[in-house]
């Protein structure tokens, strides 16, 4: 051949022959003078092409295909390793393509290059290649360094199995290359690269379908200390097992992927995500994915699962999620860390599912979540369930959902099941199911806590609805969940145990928060709890609005006070409809319930048993406080209504319509409600307008703590100095 085999004077191969006698001189420089057809199938009685250089003698020189091809290259290999045009390089090789090419080894399998040490720029690679271990389109195993290259093609083969490169590994780079390949294995498989080791790959993509077994991958089937930056992958992913991921399938050890995007359909049994199946010990970032991603069980629309040491911040999923349980938005099943990150898709599963993270065990913070959950039990419009495991104490921190939300039981418009901590976060949107459904918790645990939150939420259910909080606490656990700082702006609409605020507080403490709500049910309804039972606490609360149930027992605060319960320092505005057992501020007070320093401004009515604070008290208790609402038995003037009347024995008064228990230091406007009757009261405490406003009510209600506890205000009723406060949002 032509040329002295110098960089300044190359051999120039023109011709299959002299293509095939690099062997001879595997240190020097070569040039492709022309386009070579390199029809080898007959070469060695079948065999083909035999690889230049290998592990004993690598090829160091230099080869320049001058933009030339080389097509319908045959090996034919099946016990062999580092197979390809090259077998071993340690040279530089550009500006090549092998075309048609049709090559199968064992190990270390490709095209181009079976074991490249060297470097590989403007290269390309299309055909059919089939492999054992380390196979790619273009190389084997890439040790060294891969640019501006092209595949396309079909790869058949077993473990570390790319569309462009098998194994990428020790501190090996890829940048600025393409693989557009049907790609085939069972271990380790990714359209671009099956297994990335303490390497990098850098403003690269995969464009394809890839199908395999375990840790599958759009882009990268296993990445392990490596380095995925600002890289793509669409298509479709495809497993009959798990851990597989629209761009990689397994991100762990210090793995880094940044500024990447996957945009596959993914379909595989567990731990599935649109970008990583498996998240461990690793960071995504400023990353994203869309999609249809279904499977089975910790399935998500960015990361299937992500260790107790993973960190996702910055990232965006939009498309489907759809899984049978542990199903997220972004996140199927987070034990790390999420933040700044955001979902805008539909996400459907049967149990544990969120917009944004199936199930929580660790944080997530300044997250959203806009689209469709749909679930039976345990959703969220953010988080599906946060759950504790090993001492872990998952948070939801600053973050807000606008999901519609259904589901049918612990439903919440941001948590569907909270066991720790959601704390200055929201939630808006509509949200349906039920039992303990509520407009941002559905269920909240014992021991667990909401914070310095809002709902402002459509809240439908059947059983436990809040516009909050579904339901609080659990039957005979002894910790103690809690409600503070947090408020309600949603309407509600449920069967019974409906509230405002929380439909059912069982054990559990509610205080300094509030509810502006228009809330609807059949019975046991309040403008801020519904059912308060247990030695539940409610403290430093209000609520205004309209609460209305079609059967009994509504209040303005709290429909059922009972079993040791305790409402201090409370108030209600607004007004209160019910048949029977309505109260401005309680509807039935019994069975040691005990009301202290509260105060209802609403306007009651019913057709049975209602009173302007509390509609029937049974075994419970009544102390310092002060009813200033309307009051109306329905049907009082009719004939069964007189009768009572005459009898004495109609069941409404100005504070109590029944009572069965103490009331003491109490009282009711006359002209306001206007009775001058009471159940609980003797006549005494009923006063006109005038003495229970502006200074002349310091006189009037002269036993009440005006020091600590209320506050005179004038041309108006007295107020609790702790409920200007709550109104204002002050209380640190």
């Amino acid at each position: 051949m032509d040329g002295s085999g110098t960089e300044s004077d190359p051999y120039v191969v023109t011709d299959l022959q002299e293509l095939d006698a690099i062997r001879d001189d595997l240190s020097a420089t070569y040039r492709l003078g022309t386009d070579i057809d390199a029809a080898t199938a007959d070469w060695n009685d079948g065999d083909g092409f035999t690889p230049l250089g290998s592990g004993e003698i690598a090829f160091t020189g230099s080869f320049d295909g001058g933009g030339h091809e080389i097509s319908g290259l045959v090996i034919d290999q099946l016990d062999a390793e580092e197979v390809g045009l090259f077998g071993v390089n340690k040279g530089r090789i550009e500006n090549i393509a092998i075309v048609d090419a049709a090559v199968t080894g064992k190990k270390r399998v490709g095209c181009l290059v079976g074991h490249n040490h060297g470097k590989i720029v403007d290269a390309e690679a299309t055909g059919r290649l089939t492999g054992e271990v380390a196979c790619g389109l273009l190389v084997g195993t890439n040790r060294g360094h891969v640019s501006d290259s092209l595949t396309e093609g079909t790869v058949d083969g077993g473990q570390s199995v790319g569309g462009f490169i098998g194994a990428n590994a020790a501190d090996a780079t890829i940048r600025t290359s393409r693989s557009r390949s049907k790609t085939e294995g069972e271990n380790h498989v990714g359209g671009l690269v099956g297994l990335n080791q303490e390497s990098e790959i850098q403003a690269s993509r995969a464009d394809g379908e890839v199908d395999g077994g375990e840790r599958i991958g759009g882009l990268v089937g296993y990445n392990t200390d490596g380095r995925i930056i600002s890289c793509q992958a669409s298509g479709s992913v495809f497993s009959r097992d798990d851990y597989v991921g629209g761009l990689v399938g397994v991100t762990i050890s210090d793995s880094v992927i940044r500024q990447s995007t996957a945009d596959a359909d993914v379909e595989a049994n567990e731990y599935v995500g649109g970008l990583a199946g498996t998240h461990e010990g690793s960071v995504v970032t400023d990353s994203s994915a869309s999609g249809e991603i279904s499977g089975d069980e910790s399935v998500g629309g960015l990361v299937g699962f992500g260790d107790a040491d993973s960190l996702i911040e910055n990232s965006r999923t939009t498309g489907t999620v759809d899984a049978d349980q542990t199903v997220g938005g972004l996140v199927g099943s987070n034990h790390g860390t999420i933040s700044g990150s955001s979902v805008d898709g539909t996400c459907t599963g049967r149990k544990t599912v969120g917009g944004l993270v199936g199930e929580n065990l660790g944080t997530v913070t300044e997250c959203t979540a806009d689209g469709t959950v749909t679930g039976e039990e345990s959703v969220g419009g953010l988080v599906g369930k946060t759950s504790i495991n090993f001492g872990s104490e998952p948070k939801v921190v600053d973050s807000a959902s606008e999901s519609e939300v259904e589901g049918e039981k612990n439903v919440g418009g941001l948590v569907g099941w909270n066991t720790e901590t959601v704390d200055c976060s929201t939630a808006s949107g509509t949200v349906s199911g039920e039992q303990r459904v509520g407009g941002l918790v559905g269920f909240l645990q014992t021991d667990a806590e909401v914070a310095n939150s809002t709902a402002d939420a459509t809240v439908t259910g059947m059983k436990f609805v809040g516009g909050l909080v579904g339901a609080m606490g659990l039957r005979g656990d002894t910790g103690d969940a809690r409600i503070h700082h947090s408020r309600s702006e949603s309407t509600v609409k449920g069967g019974e145990y409906v509230g405002g605020l929380v439909g059912t507080n069982r054990g559990c403490t509610i205080k300094r928060s509030s509810a502006t709500a228009e809330v609807i049910g059949e019975q046991c309804v309040g403008g801020l709890v519904g059912l308060n039972r247990d030695h539940g606490t409610v403290t430093a609360a209000i609520a205004t609005g309209t609460t209305a149930a079609e059967g009994e027992n509504a209040g303005g605060l709290v429909g059922v006070n009972r079993l040791g319960a305790e409402v201090t320092e409370t108030a209600a505005e607004g007004s209160v409809v019910c048949s029977q057992n309505g109260g401005g501020l309680v509807g039935h007070n019994k069975e040691d319930g005990l009301i202290t320093n509260s105060v209802a401004r609403s306007d009651v009515s019913a057709a049975y048993t209602v009173g302007g604070f509390v509609g029937s008290i049974s075994n419970a208790e009544v102390r310092s406080s002060l009813a200033v609402g309307t009051v109306t038995l329905r049907g009082s003037g009719s004939i069964i209504g007189k009768i009572l009347s005459l009898f004495g024995k109609l069941p409404v008064g100005g504070f109590a319509g029944r009572s069965n228990g103490a009331v003491q230091t109490s009282f009711w406007d006359v002209e306001q409600s206007g009775w001058e009757r009471d159940a609980a009261l003797a006549r005494e405490y009923g006063c006109s307008n005038a003495e229970l406003q502006g200074e002349t009510a310091r006189e009037t209600l002269s036993e009440l703590n005006f020091d600590r506890r209320w506050a005179i205000r004038d041309d108006d009723y007295p107020q609790l100095q702790i409920i200007q406060k709550v109104r204002t949002h002050s209380i640190p």
